[in-house]
Parts: structure tokens; sequence; C-alpha cells
């Protein structure tokens, strides 16, 4: 796919983000939620989004802190895999040493710590 059409893609998925209330009822519901009553490490991410799009950083920071700190993270993980153009033109910025066998581990253990940390407290 071409550069010129993510970029409209993208563009119009914001825009219709934007346009939509800030209403519970356009987003998807957490199934582990639904099911058992806790929140999955990634519950409130999409509330967490939404907050941010709007410029609302405190509330998108209530949400899930955890998510937002690995937010910038993705975003790179994200921008490599659907601009391939830009991570050729960049070599030097690659996410290779963050998603080392080694690392992958850490990072699940983290999302099942702050998993049973959010819902304890």
């Amino acid at each position: 796919m071409r550069t010129r059409t993510l970029y409209i893609m993208l563009t119009a998925s914001v825009i219709t983000v934007l346009a939509l209330p800030l209403d519970e009822r356009w987003l998807l519901p957490c199934p582990l939620h639904r099911l058992t009553g806790w929140q999955c490490p990634l519950c409130g991410g999409q509330r967490l989004i939404r907050s941010l799009l709007h410029g609302d950083v405190v509330s998108a920071w209530h949400y899930n802190p955890a998510l937002m700190c690995a937010l910038p993270l993705l975003i790179l993980l994200g921008g490599r895999l659907l601009f391939p153009e830009f991570a050729a033109k960049h070599p030097r910025w690659t996410l290779a040493c963050m998603f080392t066998g080694r690392a992958l581990p850490v990072y699940l253990i983290l999302a099942v710590i702050w998993g049973i940390v959010r819902n304890i407290r």
C-alpha cells in the first residue's frame, strides 16, 4: 500500500474518532472484564486514546497509566511497521533491542503484574 493512501486512511480515522462523542456506547467492551469483572492490562486503552486525541492527558493517565507509559514504544513500533520507507531511511532507529528474546518475556511479566496490581487496588 502506498504511503499517501496510508496517510489518508490515518487522517480519516482520526477525524472519525474525534467526531464521535465521548460516550461509552461507542467503545468495544473488554471480554475479560465482561466475564469476570476484572480489568485486563489493556482495559481503559480505548478511552485513553480518545482522551489523548481530545487533548485530555490527565484523564488519559487515569484510564491506564501503564499503557500510557508504553505508548511511545507502541507508536514507534507501529510507525516502523506502517511506514517501511521511513524505517529504511533511518536504520539506526531500530527496535530490535527492545524486542529481543529476553525482552518479550519481561514485557509479558510486567503486563501480568500490572493486571494483578490494578485489580487489587
